[in-house]
């Protein structure tokens, strides 16, 4: 999704550069004053642009990482709870096995 947003600013970008360009072309046909205030406005709006889609790339990021964070949480609470089962077989059997070395021991 972010790779969309980017592909579409620079897009957006090109074409407000572009603007400019035919902008500075009929320079001659107009005043300088005039063009000055054209290119001044195509820069506030390729400004605008990226503003805009610079706030919605930190949006998109900060979803995708909160994301990333909770998948990650619930994977680290999984693979504890499966060593604690694991932690608690492991104990039962070496229980299990003293329980038979005390009755050999007793045995003899």
């Amino acid at each position: 999704m972010i790779n969309v947003v980017a592909f579409a600013s620079l897009l957006l970008n090109v074409i407000v550069v572009a603007m400019v360009i035919v902008l500075l072309r009929k320079v001659g046909r107009l005043s300088n004053e005039a063009s000055f205030v054209s290119i001044e406005k195509a820069q506030d709006k390729l400004e605008r642009n990226m503003r805009e889609d610079l706030a919605l790339i930190r949006q998109e990021i900060g979803g995708t990482s909160r994301q990333n964070r909770e998948e990650l949480s619930g994977h680290l609470q999984k693979m504890n709870q499966s060593l604690l089962v694991t932690l608690g077989e492991l104990t039962k059997m070496n229980e299990q096995k003293l329980e038979r070395v005390r009755g050999v021991i007793e045995q003899r």
